[in-house]
């Protein structure tokens, strides 16, 4: 279907005679411009999210729970349907952006919350975005949205390491150990800094 000027094709994996991940690549060589979302019929992980992005070219990969409004909101997300050309987009977004991070800059935290959530109603996806909202979140004290924030920067940039940094942080300071494990072993594979390895595996140790 296009539900937009952008091009858009949905593949279920699990349907019989199908090799659904052959085809989001087939789809993907025939055009960059394409966005290709994949339903798979389980949880995947932000791993099979990495891998089928690098390997199939697939942009977005959704799981269950999905009714048909999350479906259409996600999709909606992925085209920027009904929120202007993708010039007036991106101006709009940089606009926000800028104003967010001098909101912070400038200890208006009220502020860059705001223009950072302008920002978002036109580009849900933004890793910038999500990523400035959660430093303004954790800023205010408010960790669990600041966590949700940094784990949207991270599904639209899954090698997001300043990102992953932040959220293994806050997991740790909760007392949440074993999941803030689980995101800095996400940051080692982010990472080629021997040095920086060395005491994310150290710490990760100390942790578990």
């Amino acid at each position: 279907p296009q539900l937009s000027d952008t091009p858009l094709l949905i593949v279920r994996r699990g349907l019989r005679h199908e090799n659904a991940l052959e085809l989001c690549r087939e789809a993907r060589a025939l055009s960059k411009d394409l966005r290709i979302v994949l339903i798979t019929p389980t949880l995947r992980g932000w791993a099979y999210q990495a891998d089928v992005r690098d390997a199939f070219g697939v942009d977005l990969v959704l799981g269950p729970p999905l009714d048909g409004p999350r479906l259409r909101e996600r999709v909606e997300e992925l085209v920027g349907l009904g929120k202007g050309t993708d010039a007036e987009r991106e101006a709009a977004v940089q606009k926000s952006l800028r104003a967010g991070m001098a909101g912070l800059k400038g200890e208006n935290v009220d502020g860059a919350i705001k223009a950072l959530q302008d920002g978002l109603e036109k580009d849900p996806r933004s890793d910038l975005l999500n990523y400035y909202l959660g430093k303004a979140y954790e800023r205010t004290g408010h960790a669990e949205n600041a966590i949700e924030y940094y784990e949207q920067a991270i599904e639209a940039n899954p090698e997001f390491e300043d990102a992953l940094v932040c959220l293994a942080t806050l997991f740790e300071r909760a007392g949440m150990r074993r999941k803030s494990v689980e995101i800095w072993q996400r940051v080692l594979s982010t990472t080629a800094d021997a040095s920086s390895r060395e005491r994310i595996k150290f710490h990760s140790m100390e942790l578990l």
